[in-house]
């Protein structure tokens, strides 16, 4: 049988001619910004944007990768509103963001634009399931690390709840506004993974039989399932992966520090508690389509 590697899909030379002329930018420049004439609904800043900002933003990963090959850049050039980690995350193009981080923006997901969003903060405080999906990806990717791998309170105080507006039809408002709170929805996930991790040690330590264990083991004449199966290059790793069992020490790293500081945060800023918000998050799922994916506002 012949296996063949799929490449990375790159849009053509004549295909991408025509569309940055579609989008009003000069088809010999994929550098240079520009403003185009259009701006995307709901969006009032769309000015100094680059080629690789607009098709970020568009998640149109083949021009992406035309562009770089033709020198466009995928971190920003300066304190311009937009960048392109910002834009694919602010569309929650998580496949967009991967990219980018892969081919030189791994500083851009804790870089802030001009008006201090990042693009973690756009994802905070939303029920939109690609911008969650997004928001998970960043929070294990650096974005609240500093260079050192550390995470601080302050980081972390810095993520505001976002306000939901109240929905109108006419004059008639048929959903009130509310705030969107994701302290503790975050908190809730890492306690989850971190319990799924200790349950999965528990399981295999459960194999082994509790009667030879004192005797065996001060002799060392047999092993625990976890130093057997550990033992194997990569097994253990694989089996755990397998079920959905976070592996990676930084993840868990970052996990484990998000349970220490999330609920001092959540405290002191009076926030609804774990119980409060997970008894509301059947309503939030039911407004999760009307949830705007161009506002503007954090």
């Amino acid at each position: 049988m012949n296996h063949t590697t799929s490449l990375p899909i790159i849009e053509d030379e004549a295909t991408a001619r025509r569309k940055l002329e579609e989008a009003h930018f000069d088809p010999d420049d994929a550098v240079s910004a520009a403003n185009p004439p259009f701006e995307p609904k709901g969006i009032s800043s769309w000015t100094l944007i680059t080629p690789m900002t607009h098709f970020c933003y568009y998640g149109d990963l083949p021009m992406c990768r035309y562009l770089l090959s033709r020198g466009g850049l995928t971190t920003r050039s300066g304190r311009e509103f937009w960048f392109p980690m910002y834009a694919a995350a602010f569309r929650g193009n998580l496949d967009v963001c991967k990219w980018l981080f892969e081919n030189g923006a791994q500083e851009e997901v804790r870089t802030a634009n001009s008006d201090g969003h990042s693009p973690l903060s756009v994802c905070w405080g939303t029920r939109n399931k690609e911008r969650i999906a997004m928001r998970n990806w960043l929070l294990m990717n650096g974005a609240i690390q500093d260079e050192d791998g550390n995470i601080h309170e302050t980081t972390l105080r810095s993520l505001r709840p976002r306000y939901k507006k109240a929905k109108r039809r006419g004059s008639t408002t048929c959903k009130e506004g509310k705030w969107v709170y994701d302290h503790p929805h975050v908190l809730s996930w890492s306690q989850d993974v971190l319990k799924s991790r200790s349950n999965f040690q528990l399981f295999l330590l459960g194999t082994y039989d509790k009667n030879r264990s004192a005797s065996a083991l001060t002799a060392q004449t047999e092993l625990s399932p976890v130093q057997r199966i550990g033992g194997c290059q990569g097994v253990l790793k694989c089996i755990a992966e397998f079920v959905g069992v976070v592996c990676s020490s930084n993840d868990l790293k970052i996990h484990r520090r998000l349970v220490e500081l999330l609920p001092l945060i959540m405290d002191k800023n009076n926030y609804p508690s774990r119980d409060c918000f997970l008894a509301s998050d059947s309503e939030s799922d039911s407004d999760e389509s009307d949830e705007s994916d161009d506002d503007e506002s954090n």
